[in-house]
């Protein structure tokens, strides 16, 4: 674990040196991704403004959700998201041998080389968003339920990782799996909404099979103190459970590289 960190913080330390090395195109990146970050709060006010809403949700309530989404999203992309293009090009190259021959786990060495720092703009900007609902919703927050909705928002981020290595391992399948990418993240904007507008079909869905609940609905559901004891057990499962899952994928996957295309 030591030596992970130890690598983790000497990737992290040369992107940001790399980031820097281009200070303009870094800020005109951040900025990019502060504006689409804004786009959820805006949308929710055109909801909100032409409509009755969304049925049980009030427009604070709603925005809380879209800033907890893009807290969620950003850590993904922070953290983890990167590992999916980047090995992806190197499995369709045919370079991804080196990583193989590394003195650690093909796995904790593309986790521990992820890191983009052009994601911290949307993280900030979901901050951002959580900070203006908060105060407007006027909510008692306990330290319970704040303790809750930050663990299951680390669920979140578990279940974006497992999906980026169910989306590598298939790319030892098929060599290029970029259009997973955008499946996968696409169906994940449903994540924005609360998941009881689809239905009981619907939320069941996007809690056990799907769980992107995970990235908003249900840490905004422990900050409402609406979230049981048991349910957060669920949860923790139900990610851990994705988890393992993706991992076998990924240890499957692996053994089917064959360099230089697959």
């Amino acid at each position: 674990m030591l030596r992970w960190l130890k690598i983790w913080k000497s990737w992290t330390s040369l992107e940001i040196a790399r980031e820097m090395a281009y200070k303009g195109n870094f800020f005109l990146k951040s900025i990019g991704v502060a504006i689409i970050g804004v786009v959820g709060p805006l949308i929710a006010l055109l909801i909100y403004s032409n409509s009755k809403g969304i049925a049980g949700w009030s427009f604070e309530q709603f925005l809380l959700l879209t800033g907890i989404f893009s807290l969620a999203s950003g850590l993904n992309s922070l953290f983890t998201m990167s590992m999916t293009f980047r090995t992806i090009a190197k499995i369709r190259d045919g370079e991804y041998d080196i990583d193989l021959v590394r003195p650690m786990r093909p796995l904790s060495y593309v986790l521990a080389t992820s890191t983009d720092i052009d994601a911290s703009a949307e993280i900030i900007s979901g901050i951002a968003v959580i900070s203006y609902a908060l105060p407007k919703l006027g909510l008692h927050l306990a330290a319970t339920n704040v303790a809750a909705s930050l663990l299951i928002i680390l669920l979140a981020l578990l279940f974006f990782l497992s999906l980026n290595i169910i989306i590598v391992a298939c790319a030892f399948l098929v060599v290029n799996s970029y259009s997973l990418i955008d499946l996968f993240y696409e169906v994940a904007q449903v994540g924005k909404n609360p998941i009881t507008v689809y239905g009981k079909t619907g939320s069941l869905v996007l809690t056990y099979i799907f769980p992107i609940g995970l990235a908003a609905f249900y840490p905004a559901q422990a900050l409402f103190g609406k979230l049981a004891s048991t349910e957060l057990i669920q949860l923790i499962i139900i990610s851990l459970g994705f988890f393992a899952f993706s991992v076998l994928l990924w240890e499957l996957g692996i053994r089917k590289y064959q360099s230089a295309g697959g």
